[in-house]
């Protein structure tokens, strides 16, 4: 009879590799971009086990929050989910992935809000990221009230360290990290002279050229697969 049962009450679980714990070529196949973040979570809710759900998709991490009825069912579905839509096997996925549940989840997004779980730690472009979220989740059915709280919560948290400490006081960024570190390599008087070889013209290498002008740097060779991206940026920055 029904009653015999005991129903296992909901859980919220965080399903996650991230840069500390996978490769990148893995990273890159299980990366959701942010358009297609909405049909993700559908596709997370349509599944038994799952009554919620939040994709946090960077170029470090590949996050899923859900709210699962069971927590070994929804991580089992979830997983397999991941794999149908990345072309991942399970297994590769298992061996890098790690597992949270409850506190441990809602810690996990509170501290990579606060960027403290970033390879530069302190950095603000998670936050944003976060926010994003949010954002993009507004009027999604399965970003239901737990999750979209939690999430809320995070936002307020990482907001929080950084006024009240001084995390991001220094370098927070790769790229800004990257400048500090050549420029401490020279004078300061020859900033303006020291001729940059910047490697790639993306979001790094972009971000890496504006902090080297705001650095006073003005000598620079960008080598790029393509031109437009280098006359994208020169554009941008001419004045």
């Amino acid at each position: 009879n029904a009653s015999g049962y005991t129903k296992e009450r909901s859980s919220i679980v965080v399903i996650g590799l991230s840069i500390h714990t996978t490769p990148v070529e893995i990273r890159e196949k299980l990366a959701i971009p942010e358009a297609e973040w909405p049909r993700a979570i559908g596709e997370l809710c349509n599944l038994n086990h799952i009554e919620e759900a939040a994709v946090l998709s960077t170029c470090n991490r590949m996050e899923i929050y859900v709210v699962a009825l069971s927590q070994h069912r929804g991580v089992k579905e979830v997983t397999e989910w991941m794999s149908k839509t990345s072309g991942v096997p399970v297994t590769e996925i298992c061996k890098h992935r790690f597992l949270l549940y409850n506190n441990d989840a809602t810690q996990h997004l509170f501290e990579v809000s606060a960027g403290l779980d970033s390879l530069v730690l302190g950095e603000g472009q998670i936050l944003a990221q976060v926010k994003q979220v949010v954002k993009v989740g507004q009027g999604v059915t399965g970003f239901g009230r737990n999750i979209s709280g939690l999430f809320k919560h995070a936002i307020t948290v990482g907001k929080r360290v950084r006024t009240e400490t001084n995390i991001a006081a220094g370098a927070v960024s790769v790229s800004s990290a990257a400048v500090e570190l050549a420029l401490m390599k020279l004078p300061e008087s020859s900033h303006a002279s020291a001729r940059m070889l910047v490697i790639g013209a993306g979001k790094m290498g972009k971000l890496v050229i504006k902090h080297l002008v705001a650095k006073g740097c003005t000598r620079m060779v960008v080598v790029n697969r393509t031109e437009e991206r280098v006359s994208a940026i020169r554009e941008e920055i001419k004045d």
